[in-house]
């Protein structure tokens, strides 16, 4: 709704909460959004680059970096929303580069995490 023309999709393995996100986009009459009922890794290989992949509460941050490198636009960036020792973890990652931390507003200890594979 803030972007016009933004082609969004949405992964979820959960089916109840695929069954909710599926009824928002069919009752905000949401155009150009697809929600995709499966892993990340099921998503078909051909279905495109994305500019930005985010992720908020997912423990495999390993196999998510690894999905994200072959599926990110040559400009493409990762939106990590996480606990403070994730972020430092992760942050060291070294086929990545990130972007300082952001502290997200009202938390002490939950950040933001922006980044991209190295070429």
């Amino acid at each position: 709704m803030a972007v016009p023309g933004l082609d969004l999709t949405l992964i979820e393995s959960n089916a109840k909460k695929c069954a909710f996100l599926s009824e928002v986009v069919r009752s905000l009459e949401l155009d150009g959004v697809t929600v995709f009922h499966g892993r990340m890794e099921d998503l078909q290989a051909d279905s495109g680059k994305f500019d930005f992949i985010t992720a908020r509460a997912l423990g495999q941050h390993g196999e998510l970096l690894s999905w994200a490198a072959g599926h990110l636009a040559p400009s493409g960036r990762v939106v990590l929303w996480l606990g403070e020792e994730d972020a430092d973890s992760i942050s060291r990652n070294i086929g990545w580069k990130w972007r300082d931390r952001v502290l997200i507003p009202g938390s002490k200890r939950r950040y933001l995490l922006v980044g991209s594979p190295k070429a």
